[in-house]
């Protein structure tokens, strides 16, 4: 049932991200939201990619959050052929961020291969993430 469920789970993703590349303008971000509740495994899934993974950790209710999203939004517009952007609630997975002891917001984490690059907390400037991704 699991294998199945994470099959559907990863269906779903790649079916969004290929309707929203083939319906979009070139200029439109892909940015993959985590799921409510995801687990660690689920979240792993997601880190299987060709391309570097950039993984926003953030909450609604955060400041320096909200000012970084538009960085992160810039970001996965203009490196999308490069760089898969994944956000994650803090709220909506707290079990997930302790697991990955991710407890500053915002975080950003840096995956290629699914092995961890580069972390940061806090507000960056966008020329900075970028030196990060290459």
């Amino acid at each position: 049932m699991k294998t199945i469920l994470i099959s559907f789970f990863l269906f779903a993703i790649m079916s969004h991200n290929v309707t929203a590349q083939a319906n979009s303008p070139k200029d439109t971000s892909i940015i993959v939201h985590a799921k409510p509740g995801i687990t660690q495994d689920e979240f792993n899934l997601l880190l299987n990619s060709d391309k570097l993974v950039l993984v926003d950790y953030y909450a609604d209710w955060c400041i320096p959050c909200k000012k970084l999203a538009p960085v992160i939004e810039q970001i996965s517009k203009e490196m999308k052929d490069k760089v898969t952007v994944v956000r994650v609630n803090q709220d909506e997975n707290k079990p997930l961020m302790d697991a990955l002891k991710v407890w500053e917001l915002p975080t950003l984490q840096i995956y290629k291969n699914k092995t961890l690059q580069w972390t940061g907390e806090g507000v960056f400037p966008k020329e900075m993430i970028e030196e990060q991704l290459k």
